[in-house]
């Protein structure tokens, strides 16, 4: 049962990263853009044309699309502090209350972003200066939303075993880090950012 929750692990590791390293690249080209935004205003005294359509639908992707990234390697805001005073098997219990949450609330979040999808789709929705259509956006938060689901399953399992198997190996969960050790740079990748 580990070995396959392993794999999938894996598998999902090799969706996640990628996309991380994308929404990267679109962070990068949005600050170039800001730079050529500036340059064009203050020694032209033009603006790059579309550029808030531009940043508008731009932002949405690397927002999104490390996700399930920051997920998997624990990288969102966490309480530390608080799971360090717990005893391992109850920061496991802990761990898998909140992920159950996580979980119950992107699968609530996703029927309606892809009703906003379908309704962009159909009506042709754009962007007001130069009519970038929006349901590409649209369709991204869809499916990033999925595969944070699929992220949160994939804990919730990893979470679970550990509850119910006290001595059983950490696999495709974060790994609770001392803020200690963090404050002083002490602190080696995770179990889970090895298997990536």
């Amino acid at each position: 049962m580990s070995g396959l929750l392993a794999r999938t692990d894996r598998a999902l590791a090799r969706v996640e990263t990628p996309l991380n390293l994308l929404g990267g690249v679109f962070i990068l080209a949005l600050a170039v853009l800001g730079i050529a935004q500036v340059v064009a205003r203050n020694l032209l005294g033009t603006s790059v044309l579309g550029y808030l359509d531009v940043v508008e639908q731009g932002t949405a992707f690397f927002a999104f699309l490390g996700l399930a990234y920051t997920q998997r390697t624990g990288g969102h805001i966490r309480m530390e502090l608080l799971l360090q005073s717990l005893p391992r098997a109850a920061v496991w219990r802990v761990e898998l209350l909140n992920t159950l949450f996580a979980t119950a609330v992107v699968a609530l979040l996703i029927p309606g972003s892809w009703q906003h999808f379908m309704r962009a789709y159909r009506i042709g929705d754009s962007t007001m200066s130069i009519g970038l259509p929006t349901w590409p956006t649209r369709l991204l938060v869809v499916l990033a939303l999925g595969l944070l689901l699929m992220r949160l399953l994939v804990q919730v399992w990893g979470f679970l075993r550990l509850s119910i198997f006290r001595d059983a190996e950490p696999i495709a969960v974060p790994l609770p880090v001392n803020t200690a050790d963090m404050a002083a740079g002490e602190v080696a990748i995770s179990e889970t950012e090895n298997r990536s």
